[in-house]
């Protein structure tokens, strides 16, 4: 099986873009007007409002990938479709999220334990340098290294691992008969070793 480098697939969007720019980029101004509205409504009303704008932000993210998907197809797509698809397909695409976050939650959760453990580290720091404890300094700046290297550490790791499901939602779309778990399982797959 032949794979395209950079070049070719920049082609291939281009080519499948032909005609269809102002579509897009008009359904993406539609999507962002949304969220900047949402965001800027939730700004001024609060935690309640930024709840609901981030669990519907998953859904709408999903229906533009739907919408993006038909276009590509040279399927008939609408411009604000994608606010009718995304939230039909709510509960697949929460599921994907969920899935995924449980295949990465143990380095997402090194990730919380490395920012406690440099935050602790801070807080025994100022006291140390206030009252000039040498024992406790020294500990102090122990936690900070170790929770920055358990930090980048993370955030390495966890990145890498959340490519191994970048095409989760993908393979969710194509294929509606699959759970969550199969898609992104499924994702694992394709992406293991590419």
């Amino acid at each position: 099986e032949k794979y395209m480098d950079s070049s070719q697939i920049r082609a291939k969007a281009r080519e499948a873009l032909d005609g269809k720019w102002g579509k897009v980029a008009l359904i993406m101004l539609i999507e962002l007007a949304i969220i900047y509205a949402a965001q800027l409504v939730g700004s001024f009303l609060g935690g309640f409002l930024s709840i609901a704008i981030t669990i519907c932000s998953v859904p709408i993210e999903f229906g533009i990938l739907i919408s993006f998907m038909k276009v590509k197809r040279n399927e008939e797509v609408d411009y604000a479709d994608f606010l009718k698809l995304g939230f039909q397909n709510f509960g697949k695409s929460w599921a994907v999220v969920g899935q995924t976050l449980l295949k990465i939650w143990p380095w997402l959760l090194g990730y919380v334990l490395s920012m406690i453990i440099m935050v602790v580290g801070i807080v025994m720091l100022i006291p140390s340098i206030e009252y000039e404890e040498v024992g406790l300094m020294i500990l102090s700046f122990l936690l900070l290294i170790v929770g920055v290297i358990a930090l980048y550490a993370s955030v390495i790791w966890m990145t890498i691992r959340s490519l191994l499901y970048s095409l989760a939602n993908f393979i969710a779309i194509d294929n509606p008969q699959m759970t969550a778990k199969q898609a992104v399982e499924k994702s694992a797959e394709l992406m293991n070793g590419n």
